[in-house]
């Protein structure tokens, strides 16, 4: 069963439209593969997890999540021919830049923990974890209310 893209069809016509030089490498490779649209879909779809193993050999039997998207034979076997035996990390969408990073920021000198920031902003973890080590400040670790303070201070 095909998973249903999340992306509407005005806004794939429209992000197929821009310029795509500013999007990250994996999905700019992968749009030259796949052209934009599936790029997006993947991007949209799957973009944010942990890195995604892909396989090193092209074999019907085996599924695969961006199988889903990615239904060409032939775009399939250039994907598994470019990115195959690795982990690739895809990205949510193109750059979407400084507004983010502020809000992200913010939070972070208020106190928030990683999947708080994560959740509020739209983000991924990774993104999270990089703008603090960016910046130098470290994110709040999440409380476990099950859990006993050790110290009382």
């Amino acid at each position: 069963m095909k998973q249903a893209l999340t992306l509407s069809q005005i806004e794939i016509e429209e992000r197929e439209a821009e310029d795509s030089s500013t999007w990250p490498t994996v999905l700019r490779e992968l749009a030259g593969i796949c052209g934009k649209r599936k790029a997006l879909a993947i991007a949209q779809t799957f973009g944010g997890l942990s890195n995604v193993w892909i396989p090193t050999t092209v074999d019907s039997k085996t599924l695969h999540p961006w199988r889903s998207v990615i239904d060409d034979e032939k775009q399939w076997a250039a994907v598994v021919a470019k990115f195959g035996g690795s982990r690739v990390y895809v990205p949510r969408g193109e750059n979407r830049g400084l507004p983010r990073k502020v809000r992200i920021i913010e939070m972070l000198e208020a106190g928030a923990d990683v999947r708080t920031i994560m959740r509020t902003v739209g983000t991924t973890e990774r993104t999270v974890r990089r703008v603090a080590a960016m910046v130098g400040t470290p994110p709040a670790r999440a409380q476990d209310s099950r859990q006993q303070k050790l110290f009382n201070f």
